[in-house]
């Protein structure tokens, strides 16, 4: 049986009496529903309407869902006999066989912690890495927003350097033309002096292909990190 970090053994007959009263309660929009154990009983507080049924287990502090989440179970009550199950399993309640996204204020999450010094890539990479949520915990948001605004800026600098250099490219080529000398020549000037092929979205001069270009190979960059990332978090 799988471990959970909070879960309650429900007595079904208070539980299904609970949820025919739900069922009748006039719409209350997105109004969330909180869940709570206190003496002896599960409380399903909606808007101020509170619902209680017997229950025993281990449950501590509050435990927010959608509202429709118990507006179905309202409708569509567990089957079988016995006590119902709600089963806290981090960022999901499990109640019988529905399963809900909720918040758990009892729930420690751990934080992204950077290195000391940490590249423009290391924060950029936080993205692949890790979920919104775990980036907003750690207050990191905007470390990576401006990281993301860095790239941007540096790209679109890239992009004209480029394009500029693309265009010196084909008017030496055109001057050279006469003398035999091939434009894969003259792009080796810029690679140690070893002759290369012009990459097609440099030849292409426009800007729009050059961004995905360099955009393209960052990507790559940081797929390849993160892979490592998972790889070296998994052993």
């Amino acid at each position: 049986m799988p471990e959970f970090a909070a879960s309650l053994s429900v007595n079904r007959e208070h539980l299904l009496q609970a949820l025919k009263q739900i069922k009748r309660l006039p719409g209350i929009g997105e109004q969330a529903a909180v869940l709570t154990y206190a003496n002896g009983e599960l409380e399903i507080d909606l808007g101020g309407c509170l619902f209680c049924a017997d229950a025993q287990g281990d449950w501590r502090g509050q435990v927010t869902v959608p509202f429709s989440s118990i507006r179905i179970l309202a409708t569509v009550p567990p089957d079988g006999e016995g006590p119902i199950l709600f089963a806290l399993d981090r960022e999901r309640l499990k109640i019988g066989t529905l399963v809900t996204k909720c918040k758990w204020d009892g729930l420690t999450y751990p934080r992204i912690g950077l290195p000391v010094g940490a590249t423009l890539l290391d924060k950029l990479l936080l993205r692949l890495t890790h979920s919104a949520d775990d980036i907003e915990r750690s207050d990191l948001t905007k470390t990576v927003e401006a990281a993301e605004s860095e790239r941007d800026k540096l790209i679109e600098k890239a992009v004209k350097v480029l394009v500029e250099v693309n265009r010196i490219v084909e008017t030496a080529t055109n001057v050279l033309q006469p003398l035999g000398i091939s434009e894969s020549k003259i792009r080796g000037l810029f690679h140690g002096g070893q002759p290369i092929a012009a990459s097609p979205a440099v030849s292409a001069m426009r800007q729009s292909d050059v961004r995905r270009f360099l955009e393209d190979c960052l990507r790559a960059r940081l797929s390849g990190a993160a892979a490592s990332f998972r790889k070296s978090d998994a052993e």
